[in-house]
């Protein structure tokens, strides 16, 4: 998060510059964004806890700070068009959450010193974002990209993809990210129903499905499992 608040000058920066140059391109979704950051702004300068808005819980660090960065993320992406660079970067982005996804995997079903435990010993994996929230959003992000390539280009490999992701999203056991999820899936087949392939549709909804009792089933068995590995390396354990 650290580096998220380093990186908050340098995203102004170039998002103001780009403003300057090309202050046409400003849509109806640049202008939320901007509201939506000065409704924050505000409500932080009337907030009763300034430390906390600006920063946020010492555990989470969602305060202004880290959702400013988040925004201006948002508005510098959009300011890729060449369709090279938007492809790299979603390589890029897929197999990091590949990465992250396994890594998850390895917290909650094995017992390897290194990868560290999942949260009091409860089904919360973190992975390597440190929270299971914050890994639950991550898997948000990268199963809607996922599914939305399926739709729009049919490749299978994206629909794997999504299933991975959705494997994540319910070993990071968050509601939050989990009803995100769902309202966007609701929100594509309310608005965008004439421009997806129905079958593909269905798909998705099917392996959200099936990602949902595989997970719940073998979160049960590695409970059990590593119950007893824990009884049996230290008895004093529970």
């Amino acid at each position: 998060v650290y580096f998220l608040w380093i990186m908050l000058p340098l995203l102004l920066v170039i998002y103001v510059i780009h403003l300057f140059k090309n202050y046409k391109k400003i849509n109806y979704i640049d202008i939320i964004v901007y509201i939506i950051m000065i409704l924050m702004l505000l409500t932080t300068i009337f907030s009763s806890n300034k430390d906390l808005s600006i920063y946020g819980n010492i555990t989470r660090n969602e305060g202004l700070l880290t959702q400013l960065t988040y925004y201006l993320l948002f508005l510098n992406s959009r300011l890729i068009t060449k369709e090279k660079y938007k492809e790299n970067i979603i390589k890029v982005f897929i197999g990091t959450s590949i990465f992250i996804m396994l890594y998850s995997v390895l917290q909650v079903y094995t017992d390897i010193p290194f990868i560290g435990p999942f949260i009091n010993k409860k089904m919360y994996a973190p992975s390597l974002c440190g929270n299971p929230n914050f890994y639950g959003s991550y898997m948000v992000m990268s199963s809607l990209l996922t599914s939305s390539l399926f739709l729009m280009t049919n490749k299978y490999k994206y629909l794997f993809y999504t299933f991975l992701f959705f494997i994540g999203l319910f070993i990071s056991n968050s509601t939050g990210p989990f009803l995100a999820v769902i309202i966007s899936l609701l929100f594509v087949l309310i608005f965008k129903f004439k421009a997806i392939k129905k079958i593909n549709y269905i798909l998705v909804i099917i392996l959200l499905i099936i990602s949902y009792f595989l997970v719940s089933f073998s979160f049960k068995q590695a409970t059990n499992v590593l119950k007893f590995l824990s009884k049996y390396q230290n008895p004093s354990y529970y």
